[in-house]
């Protein structure tokens, strides 16, 4: 990218996805002062993000992803106040999420930085936006616990966090956000040895998700039943709880729901560790039977799959 670019004072929107580009980003980008959309997804650069990326105040899309930019998010980006969507997925970002950087962004509809090497705590800060909708924080480095007012707007559509290392409970703020469509908060032990993972019981308040259609939850530490329910929210099309603690029965809610002889209703597929001798789970509905020390949940309905990007 040319230093030249700086002087386009008037640019509005600068699009150069999956044009090869390579080189770093100039510090002259920060020059662009009305630039409202900043789309260089998709090519070969490898740098930082400039300082001087904080100077464009107008800037509401930002699309970073499938480059290079190492280095941490510039704490100069707080004053990008107008930011509406970030895609920086698998751009090897590093460092942290700021709640300096994070609470400015009020306007902030869609967060995608999945797939990077961010570190530390997932910052308070998200739960504080009210216009957020997508969170998705897939495959980082992030401990620590999900912030509790995560989906307390009552605007959050999907939460993937899944393949981080994250511990403490389910959120309790999710309950406002009944519209939500996909959760994934899986692989959270990735290590199986009980130093991370989600932990404490599937809350009762996911029955009241009747959009919600992907439930991942498997590769944690959750204990207890699953409630019963869960079996209200009808629009399930994927549950995966297997690789957790779970004990006791699978609800009678899930099994009159299973039709195994029409794929286009009910659940195609049900899984749980109910043989051996004493049985962990008891299911009467259960399309395959392995032994093991915890539930194995997997459910299928209408033969979808596939879920939320990065999800």
């Amino acid at each position: 990218l040319p230093k030249s670019m700086g002087n386009l004072k008037k640019l509005r929107r600068f699009w150069a996805s999956d044009m090869f580009l390579s080189g770093s980003l100039p510090t002259e980008i920060g020059g662009l002062e009305s630039l409202k959309g900043l789309y260089l997804q998709n090519n070969q650069l490898v740098s930082n993000l400039p300082s001087t990326m904080g100077n464009l105040v107008e800037l509401r899309d930002l699309r970073m992803f499938g480059n290079v930019i190492t280095g941490d998010i510039p704490a100069s980006f707080r004053y990008l106040v107008n930011l509406e969507v970030v895609y920086m997925d698998s751009c090897e970002l590093r460092g942290g999420l700021t709640n300096d950087v994070i609470r400015k962004w009020r306007k902030l509809s869609d967060f995608q930085a999945f797939g990077n090497n961010i570190q530390g705590e997932i910052p308070t800060a998200l739960g504080e936006l009210e216009n957020l909708k997508v969170i998705n924080l897939a495959e980082n480095n992030l401990v620590g616990t999900i912030p509790s007012s995560i989906g307390q707007s009552g605007n959050l559509l999907s939460l993937v966090l899944r393949n981080n290392r994250l511990t403490g409970p389910i959120p309790p703020g999710l309950a406002s956000s009944t519209d939500i469509l996909h959760i994934n908060l899986s692989e959270n032990d990735p290590d199986k040895d009980a130093t991370s993972g989600i932990d404490g019981q599937i809350p009762d308040f996911f029955g009241s998700f009747t959009k919600l259609k992907w439930l991942k939850l498997h590769g944690n530490r959750l204990q207890g039943e699953i409630p019963a329910s869960l079996s209200d929210a009808t629009s399930l099309v994927h549950v995966t709880l297997h690789d957790n603690f779970l004990r006791g029965e699978v609800p009678t809610g899930f099994c009159d729901a299973t039709d195994l002889t029409n794929t286009r209703s009910g659940m195609k597929n049900l899984t749980a560790d109910c043989d051996g001798e004493p049985r962990i789970v008891e299911c009467s509905c259960c399309t395959v039977c392995i032994s093991g020390s915890s539930i194995s949940v997997s459910i299928v309905r209408n033969g979808e799959s596939g879920g939320a990007s990065g999800g």
